[in-house]
């Protein structure tokens, strides 16, 4: 099994729902269909192509934050994520939504300044809704790339 394999969770295809509602974020009404997808963990996935995302695991509510991922000249990307989710679902999302090596990025929670760890949930974390995580190259890939542009 390799690497990417042994990190992306199993779809349940029998428990698979299509065409949940999902409102869009920052208000304007209206909704957009969203598939749902039950993972063999339990944990349920809501997909669109728009720019917000569901994480949830079963949970209520209010056991629910969101948590916008930024990065620097890029368009925000919105997570709805069960507190007891793994941060390593929504980092593994986004690099497969911008297409981008999850290797050469790093991740770290705004308001601490600490690098968020796959492993952890929000809620070890201490994560609150309406938190903001940063994506940025990592120093390595910086220095990398700054050398090919003066050499």
């Amino acid at each position: 099994m390799s690497k990417q394999e042994a990190a992306t969770p199993e779809i349940d295809s029998e428990e698979m729902e299509e065409g949940k509602k999902m409102e869009k974020a920052g208000g304007g009404g209206g909704g957009e269909t969203a598939k749902e997808y039950v993972l063999s963990c339990g944990d349920k996935v809501f997909v669109t192509e728009m720019n917000v995302v569901c994480l949830i695991g079963p949970v209520t509510r209010e056991e629910r934050i969101l948590v916008t991922v930024k990065y620097l000249g890029e368009e925000d990307l919105h997570y709805t994520i069960g507190k007891s989710v793994k941060l390593g679902f929504l980092i593994e999302d986004y690099c497969d939504r911008k297409h981008y090596a999850k290797s050469n990025f790093q991740f770290t929670h705004q308001k601490t300044g600490k690098q968020v760890a796959e492993n952890r949930t929000p809620e070890e974390f201490g994560m609150r809704h309406g938190d903001v995580i940063l994506a940025s190259l990592k120093p390595e890939v910086l220095q990398e790339l700054e050398g090919k542009e003066t050499g």
